[in-house]
């Protein structure tokens, strides 16, 4: 779901702001690349210090952050949306794509390889393996 379609909605009902976190490759560049579940490439957060620790568990060893940010969210749709501060106010980006609200439930079932990190950010932190995915990703996009 894209925010623009969320803004479609007759009412917000089941919807909530909280504080959530997400990951994210530390690097110094322009770019975001998180922390997503492979079987769909969709970005998560939790809502939760514990559950994003345990997602932590499950990832290739790299160098990344925790962020911590406010989400418009509903529990039951597990679909959260960043929201960005512009000065005191609050907005979603109009074509922002929802994240996967991730909770103890779901980690409870996964294994190594579930999660992983977006392609796209080559350092000298990442296994061959990682390496060869970003490459094939990178073809894949070239025209």
């Amino acid at each position: 779901m894209k925010s623009s379609e969320l803004l479609q909605l007759p009412n917000l009902d089941g919807f909530r702001l909280s504080d959530g976190y997400s990951l994210e490759l530390f690097h110094g560049l322009m770019g975001y690349f998180p922390a997503i579940i492979a079987a769909n490439d969709k970005a998560f957060v939790c809502l939760s210090k514990s559950t994003i620790e345990k997602a932590i568990a499950l990832l290739p060893k790299r160098r990344f952050k925790i962020n911590k940010w406010l989400y418009l969210l509903n529990e039951k749709e597990k679909v959260a949306f960043r929201c960005e501060s512009i000065g005191n106010l609050w907005e979603i980006g109009r074509e922002l794509e929802s994240m996967f609200l991730l909770d103890q439930g779901d980690i409870v079932g996964m294994k190594s390889g579930d999660l992983q990190w977006a392609p796209g950010l080559v350092s000298d932190d990442m296994s061959a393996k990682e390496f060869k995915k970003t490459l094939e990703f990178a073809l894949s996009h070239v025209q």
